[in-house]
């Protein structure tokens, strides 16, 4: 940077940072962007390109999206333009183009803030602006209540959108509003992907209102009438948090199951104003109200400690749509787009959102899928949400993540929190009344989690949580009512309640698109586990062949179905588990279901049926259906310490679809409790006992265990094996590690991956990343979860990782490769050999390292395997 006198003069470079201006210098308390301010303003409008290097954008394919809302928001349509750092009611910070002086923005009027320059908003006042482009920077002030009305605020990639400091968040002594107007139908003209209206954010936030504790628990029942509650946590005096106080508003769970039982049923959550609290017992503070109660609130039947959440809504920096447009598609929403490190914490936002899930159609999705007609004002796009982190930064794990924190969305027509494909956190966030999702997981490359998080009450949806909805998603993936919903199987949840929800938590992977593909960056054993992917310059992974990266101490009551997962197929090529440690439903219909999906450890799920006193008279059901339902096509279940109680069916294994060469699906059951249920283990309706493994169904294996008869389950107490005449490869198709190879963990002997590979239907053709069996409409289908490792892949392992040979002669690869115990989820590392029977010129053109005798090779678990006397059966040697 050059100094000249009292000027910094920052160099231009290309269009995409335009920024030469003097350094700001004082004139009557105002830093002016140096020279007239005319002149700086016409400057900056004339001289700052609208075509940006897209190098400047993380997600380069968001093209359409960038030069959309740029169009709606252009520069040379502004009316007043910022020429100084200061606060928004002084005049000297503008040029007003309409007044030809330095005049404060009118009613109307479209803002821009260019580089360099940053703006406070300061004022409290109801004057409804046009367009507000930020280029630059933009501060609520924090010290005073603040207004703002406005049609669109636009944060470009070079701008900044903050209030506050995470270190000194805005008091609770003062407001921050931001409202949003219905200016009439949306500009298509200018803004063809219907961007506009709401906060759209492509450079970086940073807001931070007053933190205050969110999620507590009545002490006891709740009675129909009640006018007060008793918590069971202080939430007054708490360091860092700051009172509740009268004016807030409460939400008090339903704890009645409603929703799609037979028509629909309204949820009985209530919303309250406090009136008053008695702190006398801090830690069990009494919270009044002035309006009794509709609907009685028990805690559940068979457990009195579960009792209906209490939920405060209130925060200090609040924004919505202005008159809550009853036509969806006049809404406003809040799109934080392309950057990494976004922080909004403690922001309450309702009213918002345009994208009705009742409507989603293919004809009504955005131009950029191509094939599609042209969108109108009213066509109901997606992508339109309360709050929405789109593409922050997942492909660059050295970036910090974004994070909601503490913020609340309600009144939308689809879903609330939108985490999609990004890298982010949501933490102490509440969703309420929505149309489909409160917290959506969407697309593959999903990183981070829903921490501590509460749904209550997505609104009547098209139907209810039948098998061919959850298959389908709906009329759109996450269409039909979830608290949670994820399709990204990397993405953590834990510590998160739903409530009031046709099903609390559901995953689905059942699209192949390529955003359905996330890259391999966060756990080590991946590496190994997808076989030779990450040695390949493309490492990326289809999603439905990635586990579940994490399920922990989550909680579902009044819901129709606590959760579900369903894929595709069951299908995913490696031997890692999805591992959920802790879940509790009650007040439920079906506790948990799974179908077209595989390799689970479920730890400490404890379900509890519906009261059936508590359901209207005459509204089916009548009796709760399934505990735990593992639907068609599962593999490999192992349920840990389930308590199952108060259901038709404890747990259903039901065996529907699937050719018989899906041997042993392998499903245990460790120290069950299952109680008050008519039939404790079925077979879609059948009673069965365990031990229960027939050919007549379809080879499923279900035995029930001890937790006595368990073994060791540390990392490295995994004992693989292996038919050792499998153990070869030809130099062309795919190598299997099926059938002839098995291991023993603390559950005891299992084959790998469940059966054979059948060419028949498809399984196996691509391996680990761009398609799945392309006959599936075939009736009978191959249900096995085979590993195969492509011929790209082992000639890739070969040449990066060397060969050995053995006494035999035979040049040997050993694969890395992993196997989690089925009791602890822990890793195991260790190596299976491979004897290479293919042509010698294909060997010798791969120019693959000798690494000397084949021997004893000890891997990173400290596993020690003797492949001294190596020698699968057949001509030795390459041919």
């Amino acid at each position: 940077m050059l100094r000249t006198e009292n000027h910094d003069i920052i160099s231009s470079g290309n269009g995409s940072d335009v920024r030469a201006k003097p350094f700001p210098i004082q004139v009557a308390n105002q830093d002016i962007v140096g020279g007239d301010p005319q002149t700086v303003a016409e400057e900056y409008v004339n001289s700052a390109s609208e075509t940006y290097d897209i190098n400047a954008f993380i997600d380069t394919s968001l093209q359409m999206d960038i030069d959309s809302i740029k169009m709606y928001t252009r520069r040379s349509a502004a009316t007043v333009i910022a020429v100084a750092n200061g606060n928004f009611s002084s005049a000297l910070t503008w040029w007003n183009v309409s007044t030809g002086g330095q005049d404060v923005p009118g009613p109307g009027d479209n803002v821009l803030v260019p580089q360099g320059v940053t703006v406070t908003y300061d004022q409290e006042s109801s004057t409804v602006y046009g367009t507000i482009r930020i280029d630059g920077g933009w501060e609520y002030a924090s010290d005073r209540n603040v207004e703002l009305h406005c049609d669109t605020i636009f944060v470009d990639h070079t701008g900044t959108y903050s209030c506050a400091s995470k270190a000194s968040p805005a008091p609770d002594t003062y407001t921050q509003k931001v409202v949003y107007h219905d200016n009439g139908p949306l500009d298509v003209s200018f803004d063809m992907m219907k961007m506009q209206r709401g906060l759209i954010c492509f450079g970086r936030a940073g807001i931070y209102a007053t933190p205050v504790i969110f999620k507590t628990r009545s002490v006891g029942d709740i009675q129909q009438g009640a006018t007060s509650v008793t918590l069971d946590r202080a939430v007054m005096g708490q360091t860092g948090f700051r009172d509740w106080k009268a004016g807030d508003e409460i939400v008090i769970a339903g704890t009645r199951m409603r929703g799609h039982c037979n028509n629909w049923e309204e949820w009985e959550h209530e919303v309250r104003t406090i009136s008053g609290i008695d702190n006398s017992n801090p830690a069990a503070p009494v919270v009044s109200w002035d309006t009794p109660l509709s609907y009685p609130h028990p805690a559940c039947f068979r457990d009195a400690t579960l009792t209906p959440h209490v939920i405060n809504r209130t925060r200090n920096f609040r924004t919505w749509t202005d008159g809550i447009p009853a036509d969806a598609q006049r809404r406003a929403h809040q799109l934080f787009k392309n950057k990494d490190q976004n922080e909004v914490e403690y922001v309450e936002a309702f009213g918002m959102g345009r994208t009705d899930m009742d409507y989603i159609t293919l004809q009504e999705q955005p131009v950029r899928f191509g094939g599609m007609p042209m969108i109108t004002s009213t066509t109901n796009t997606i992508g339109r949400y309360i709050w929405h982190f789109h593409r922050n930064g997942a492909n660059d794990p050295t970036l910090n993540p974004s994070i909601f924190r503490g913020c609340v969305g309600y009144d939308s027509p689809g879903w609330v929190f939108v985490h999609h494909d990004s890298r982010g956190h949501i933490i102490d966030c509440f969703a309420m009344d929505y149309q489909a999702v409160g917290f959506a997981g969407e697309g593959g490359g999903t990183w981070g989690s829903f921490d501590n998080c509460v749904a209550i009450g997505n609104r009547e949806t098209w139907k209810g949580p039948s098998n061919n909805a959850i298959k389908t998603g709906g009329l759109g993936l996450g269409a039909i009512g979830h608290g949670f919903w994820i399709n990204s199987r990397p993405l953590n949840v834990k510590n998160c309640v739903a409530v009031d929800c046709t099903v609390g938590f559901g995953w689905t992977s059942r699209v192949h698109l390529g955003s359905d593909l996330f890259p391999i960056i966060t756990d080590p054993a991946g590496y190994r586990a997808y076989y030779g992917l990450a040695t390949l310059s493309d490492v990326t992974l289809q999603k439905t062949f990635a586990t579940i990266e994490g399920f922990e101490s989550n909680e579902a009551y009044s819901c129709n179905w606590g959760g579900s997962v369903a894929k595709k197929f069951p299908v995913q090529h490696h031997d890692l588990i999805s591992f959920f440690d802790g879940f509790t439903a009650w007040e439920v219909d079906t506790g948990f279901h799974w179908q077209y999906t595989g390799m689970y450890s479920l730890k400490d799920f404890k379900v509890i049926g519906f009261d059936p006193s508590g359901r209207t008279p005459g509204q089916p059901p009548y009796n709760p259906d399934i505990g735990l339902w593992p639907y068609r096509q599962t593999v490999g279940m192992t349920f840990i310490s389930p308590r199952v109680d108060g259901f038709s069916r404890g747990i259903s294994f039901t065996v529907q679809g699937g050719a018989n060469t899906a041997e042993n699906k392998a499903h245990k059951v460790i120290d069950p409790v299952i109680v008050n249920c008519n039939k404790v283990y079925t077979n879609d309706g059948t009673e069965i006992t365990l031990p229960w493994s027939t050919s007549a169904n379809n080879f499923v294996d279900v035995e029930e265990l001890s937790l006595s008869q368990l073994g060791d389950s540390s990392a490295g107490a995994i004992v693989p094996g292996y038919t050792e005449d499998s153990c070869y490869w030809s130099g062309s198709g795919s190598f299997v590690i099926a059938h002839d190879f098995w291991y023993t963990d603390s559950v005891g002997f299992q084959n790998r991956q469940r059966g054979v590979p059948n060419a028949q239907y498809g399984w196996g053709l691509f391996v680990n990343g761009q398609d799945e069996a392309r006959t599936h409409a075939q009736i009978s289908k191959d249900a096995s979860v085979c590993i195969l490792i492509s011929r790209l892949k082992l000639e890739t392992m070969i040449q990066q990782q060397g060969v050995w040979t053995s006494a035999a002669g035979d040049k040997v690869l050993l694969i890395p490769d992993v196997i989690q115990d089925r009791s602890s989820s822990e890793f195991t590392y260790f190596f299976t050999p491979c004897a290479l029977r293919m042509p010698a010129g294909q060997f010798a053109g791969l120019n693959p390292t000798e690494n000397g005798t084949l021997g004893i090779h000890t891997d990173v678990s400290g596993i020690v395997q003797d492949f001294t006397d190596f020698n699968p059966a057949g001509t030795p040697g390459l041919t």
